[in-house]
């Protein structure tokens, strides 16, 4: 179970990272391939409108910005192709979309020049599929590794060109559904791994001299202290729903990695199962109470969760297992998803569900009895499971999966197109699921596109 040593693996090469599950809890960026159609871009006046692709209209309104080149006169007049039947739009941007399921079209026309105009295609009630590009200049590796409440603010990391002479390194990114991808100022290089309800506190891991912990909110960057007497790594995973509880991991005075919950900058310890040398916290829930992780000794880690500031408390490991731990919690804790050792049906690790009345329940996989599957993050009734699972034989041959108790798990890629998404998937592999909205209709994580580079991608269920 390669995962349960993530983080202090990755504390040591932050460089080489990829993605684990979100901790926290669209249309698209200037690559998406969903429909853009842009008309009288020649001559003096020419008009554009952002996002330049199209907006997935799902979870409400979206608003879109135009810009004119070529005359003094930037304003521009907004409207619906086909007329109000099709959606409106206000003269500032703000498009509403009819509750039929369609494809409509919104128009910017250039007042200095009306027979110039910008033109954008708007998915309405359908599943939709955005890949989310890299940082401008990137060298294309990125991924989404945490989603606010509604979905329209996703956090995780892109590679930029390094300067010459250097490696490449992830920095921590925001993507948002009407803006597309950016760097979060200041950072550097780092990850971001979850946002909170209303995407304004996002919180991740940065390394600049050390290796640490930080809050970045408002524009500003805030490093988290570690446990008292720490010298060492820190990071932080999860957050809560109103962003005033951290969680993560951070040194201790004897140099082990403790869970850790920052309030207000404050940073306490959570502590371990009795006779356990580790604790990680991965996630929190929404209001605060419930954090869940794992803790034990470097052989025999199990899944816990610490309920209203208590000591830690197993969760347990299925039949054969010798470790598990916890990624993902609901809304109010009381359904937590991860991991967990198992030799039913032959060797592996399985991607489990939790509740208090039912324990540990196994949610299957796509490839066999035998294969490996991760659940990373759950809806905030609990009902909606995502995570990867291994296909076939093979290091790395996993995709991403979704998994309800009426469906069991299915392929994450294959649920898109049944539900009529308008956006070819030609040539991707969805590899990971890593973060889910609490609705449960919008879902972030890792793929490989059709260059067959690793890219992030957020994708929306009607």
């Amino acid at each position: 179970m390669s995962k349960i040593r993530w983080a202090q693996a990755t504390l040591l090469a932050l460089a080489a990272f990829i993605f684990i599950g979100c901790g926290g809890g669209g249309g698209g960026g200037g690559t998406s391939t969903t429909g853009l159609t842009t008309s009288g871009t020649t001559g003096t006046v020419a008009v554009a409108v952002t996002p330049p692709d199209a907006a997935d209209v799902i979870n409400g309104p979206r608003t879109f910005a135009a810009t004119v080149t070529g005359n003094a006169n930037t304003a521009v007049t907004w409207s619906v192709v086909g007329g109000s039947a099709n959606g409106s739009i206000t003269q500032n941007g703000v498009y509403t979309a009819p509750a039929t399921p369609g494809t409509y079209t919104v128009m910017a026309t250039s007042n200095a020049d009306p027979t110039k105009n910008a033109q954008v295609q708007v998915v309405v009630g359908t599943a939709a599929f955005i890949h989310t590009s890299d940082l401008p200049g990137g060298i294309f590796s990125s991924g989404i590794q945490g989603l606010s409440a509604n979905g329209s603010t996703a956090v995780g990391f892109g590679t930029p060109t390094p300067p010459s002479g250097q490696a490449p390194a992830n920095n921590a990114i925001l993507w948002q559904d009407n803006g597309g991808i950016a760097a979060l100022t200041n950072v550097g290089p780092g990850v971001a791994y979850a946002s909170n309800s209303a995407g304004t506190t996002i919180v991740g891991v940065r390394q600049l001299t050390n290796i640490t912990a930080f809050t970045y909110s408002g524009g500003v960057v805030t490093e988290l202290p570690n446990l008292p007497g720490g010298t060492g790594a820190s990071a932080a995973f999860g957050v809560s729903g109103n962003g005033s509880v951290i969680v993560g991991q951070a040194s201790t005075s004897t140099s082990a990695t403790h869970a850790t919950k920052w309030i207000a900058g404050a940073a306490t310890d959570l502590g371990t199962l009795t006779g356990g040398s580790f604790s990680l916290a991965r996630a929190i829930s929404v209001d605060g109470n419930v954090i869940v992780g794992e803790s034990g000794q470097t052989i025999g880690a199990r899944a816990v969760r610490w309920v209203g500031g208590g000591a830690p408390s197993s969760l347990g490991v299925f039949t054969g297992g010798t470790e598990s731990l916890a990624n993902g919690t609901n809304g109010d804790g009381s359904v937590i998803i991860g991991e967990s050792g198992s030799n039913v049906g032959g060797t592996h690790t399985a991607a489990f569900r939790w509740t208090s009345g039912g324990g540990l329940v196994d949610l299957g996989n796509l490839g066999g009895s035998s294969l490996n599957a991760r659940a990373f993050a759950v809806s905030s009734d609990g009902t909606i499971v995502v995570g990867e699972s291994q296909t076939g034989v093979g290091v790395g041959n996993t995709e991403a999966f979704i998994w309800t108790q009426g469906t069991g798990m299915q392929k994450l890629q294959t649920v898109l197109q049944s539900k009529g998404m308008t956006v070819p998937l030609t040539g991707w592999t969805l590899l990971s699921a890593t973060c889910i909205s609490q609705d449960g209709k919008v879902i972030g994580g890792l793929g490989t596109n059709p260059l067959g580079k690793p890219e992030g991608w957020v994708a929306i269920l009607p």
